[in-house]
């Protein structure tokens, strides 16, 4: 399943591409959302170790918690920065690959992800990703809003 999301930040591209490599941006994205967050930053990017509640569908094979790792690496492209993405459930056939790109606009700077959401489920994986596309886009859009006070504090 096509996943595609866009965020504006009224921040410079620079400020925005170091809160997205900062352990602490990614701990207070979790507060409240999920079982442990780990963040790792990375020479050109960031690794995040993160445990969710599983939704009902899924707890017989992932669990009470779902575990994922989230790596993204970004370059230098033009007047920003972009690479891939990737998400990888643990203990099930599930991942999101793509890419994210940070670009300035206007005052501030985009972030795009773009991807596809697989569940390798043999009858029920697309049902699967019918219903987890909208928990992805909740985590990405859950990024705007931490991520706008996030610069608020630290830009």
């Amino acid at each position: 399943m096509q996943i595609d999301n866009k965020l504006h930040f009224d921040a410079a591209p620079a400020a925005v591409r170091a809160m997205l490599m900062d352990p602490g941006f990614w701990t207070q994205l979790a507060v409240g959302r999920v079982d442990h967050c780990n963040a790792t930053p990375t020479s050109d990017g960031v690794t995040v170790d993160i445990g969710v509640r599983s939704p009902s569908q899924v707890q017989r094979l992932t669990g009470d918690v779902m575990s994922a790792t989230l790596t993204a690496t970004w370059a230098s492209e033009g007047d920003g920065w972009g690479g891939p993405v990737a998400i990888d459930v643990h203990g099930m056939p599930a991942a999101f690959k793509g890419t994210s790109s940070l670009t300035p606009n206007g005052d501030g700077a985009d972030v795009v992800y773009q991807g596809d959401l697989t569940i390798r489920i043999p009858v029920v994986g697309a049902a699967l990703e019918k219903k987890t596309a909208p928990f992805l886009l909740g985590v990405l859009e859950a990024q705007q809003d931490v991520g706008t006070r996030w610069l608020a504090e630290h830009a």
